[in-house]
């Protein structure tokens, strides 16, 4: 087969376009560090890619979701810390007014007190975040993973005939302040009976903080998981997207001389002039 001058330069040409593009493949990976910035650069790579990234964000949603989880569970436990605090003290005042040695006039006063702890409830109960109420709203659910999604409990109205932990901490208050404005006339056994009715209110208030805390210990294991997740999720993307950077520059030297080669090459054999025929 004859080899004509054409054939040559198409070939030359086409060596020369081809080195370019490599080049211009390592010179893109160098400078980003990726080895893939277009789909054509890896079809099944950039597949595995959006798909690690669809995940991750799924994940980051439900970590939003864990903080926010969090936050209500937290407040949760202050209000039923502060129910503990009130129920304690009014338990204190009903044993300490339900002693012969207290005065009628004393026990005006720790009913004037009871009172205002009543009043308090019927505050905790009203506490709000995000526009809900905190005890007594509709009990909010968060999904914090896939077929994983965690509630807190709802612990009835305040002072409205229902039959919640608050109601009852509410009407126990208020008997226990009849019992003290009843018991300055020398009997004791309503304020003694009032105050053992709170005993009840505080074993309820400690078994729903048992469990407000049981669910703040499993939202700190989710945190961790969903935290190792993304660990996880971000070394499989950094393997799929990531180049070695040292691998890249060495072979970009090689391939660069190569190129510089194949232009030499090209130089010389190409479209020789007049000249070169008179040599």
């Amino acid at each position: 087969m004859r080899i004509t001058d054409n054939m040559v330069e198409r070939n030359v040409l086409f060596e020369l376009s081809y080195a370019e593009r490599r080049l211009l493949r390592l010179q893109d990976m160098a400078s980003c560090g990726k080895r893939i910035s277009r789909p054509e650069d890896d079809p099944v790579g950039t597949e595995r890619s959006m798909s690690l990234r669809t995940h991750m964000s799924r994940n980051d949603q439900f970590m939003r979701n864990l903080v926010r989880a969090r936050g209500w569970m937290e407040q949760i436990e202050e209000s039923l810390s502060e129910l503990s605090s009130v129920l304690t003290r009014a338990r204190e005042l009903g044993i300490y007014g339900a002693t012969d040695s207290t005065s009628p006039q004393a026990r005006q006063a720790l009913a004037a007190e009871v009172s205002q702890l009543a009043e308090e409830v019927l505050n905790i109960g009203n506490a709000e975040t995000e526009g809900r109420k905190l005890l007594t709203g509709t009990r909010p659910e968060w999904k914090l993973g896939p077929g994983v999604v965690v509630t807190v409990e709802n612990h009835g109205p305040v002072a409205e005939g229902g039959t919640g932990l608050l109601d009852e901490i509410y009407s126990g208050l208020k008997n226990l302040e009849a019992a003290l404005v009843a018991g300055g006339t020398g009997d004791t056994s309503l304020i003694a009976s009032a105050t053992q009715a709170l005993d009840d209110c505080i074993d309820r208030v400690l078994s729903y903080r048992v469990i407000n805390g049981a669910r703040l210990r499993r939202l700190d294991i989710l945190d961790a998981r969903g935290k190792e997740t993304n660990i996880e999720y971000t070394k499989l993307l950094s393997d799929t997207e990531d180049v070695d950077l040292s691998y890249v520059l060495v072979d970009l030297q090689a391939k660069e001389a190569a190129y510089r080669a194949t232009l030499g090459v090209a130089a010389r054999i190409i479209q020789p002039t007049l000249l070169d025929f008179l040599k």
